[in-house]
């Protein structure tokens, strides 16, 4: 049973990791090809969008860490 929880979490975090940094690669894209013209509030959203990915991804690693090192305990 742990490890078909252990591959969903890891599965989560390559899915949140893998969109985070295709998010993140077509803010800056788009800032680059683009730069102020058309839209740039969008491309600025896609970029906190992006940013709001990483930082949950970071915070689902550190609460799976804290599970572990719990369960390690017991």
């Amino acid at each position: 049973m742990r490890w078909v929880l252990a591959l969903i979490v890891a599965g989560l975090l390559g899915v949140g990791t893998t969109v985070a940094i295709l998010v993140f690669g077509a803010g800056v894209f788009w800032l680059v090809i683009f730069g102020d013209d058309p839209w740039p509030d969008s491309a600025v959203r896609v970029l906190e969008v992006g940013g709001f990915l990483a930082g949950a991804v970071v915070f689902l690693v550190v609460l799976v860490g804290m599970g572990h090192r719990a369960s390690r305990r017991e």
